[in-house]
């Protein structure tokens, strides 16, 4: 079964990492902290203060918007015909 040319299991795939790929921007989102501790920024109590943690959400809120925006042109064009 084809939808535009392209394998269903594709698409599935597709969807399966969009919907991960935002969950890991709303996880940003929410817990900040998190992913400071954890990532290759420096450790410290200098780098747990507000303006990074504003700056985590930031991203978070950008991975979350071209996840959605990316899944929803996805959407759009498998259901359009």
């Amino acid at each position: 079964m084809n939808f535009h040319g392209e394998s269903v299991w594709r698409l599935c795939l597709a969807v399966a990492f969009l919907l991960g790929f935002g969950a890991l921007g709303i996880g940003h989102v929410i817990y900040p902290d998190h992913f400071i501790k954890r990532t290759a920024m420096r450790r410290g109590g200098g780098m747990l203060n507000d303006w990074n943690r504003t700056g985590v959400q930031f991203v978070g809120v950008i991975i979350t918007l071209f996840a959605g925006g990316v899944l929803y042109e996805l959407v759009t064009d498998l259901f359009a015909k």
